[in-house]
């Protein structure tokens, strides 16, 4: 019950954060750092995919105006360009 509850409660953020990236960073940061603190208290893993959207040092979302992306032997290395934290992901 309390995970389904947190499940839609970031699922909201974290799309109010891409619709406001676009416009205020500041509030798109703000929405992702609810929604993770929100997963946190609830003891939500959240999924994959929304993992690899955003940045854990500065919770900005990352997209091609934002991170520096390279392909290394067997992964991606993902280089935030706001405060230069590096996500490695297999592939």
């Amino acid at each position: 019950m309390k995970e389904e509850i947190a499940r839609e409660r970031v699922e909201i953020l974290f799309s109010k954060a891409f619709d406001a990236f676009a416009t205020d960073k500041k509030l798109s940061k703000r929405y992702v750092a609810m929604a993770r603190k929100i997963a946190m208290r609830a003891r939500y893993r959240l999924p994959k995919a929304m993992k690899r959207k955003f940045c854990k040092g500065c919770d900005t979302l990352l997209n091609s105006e934002t991170c520096k992306v390279r392909a290394k032997a067997r992964r991606m290395v993902y280089t935030c360009l706001g405060c230069g934290t590096l996500k490695r992901f297999k592939y």
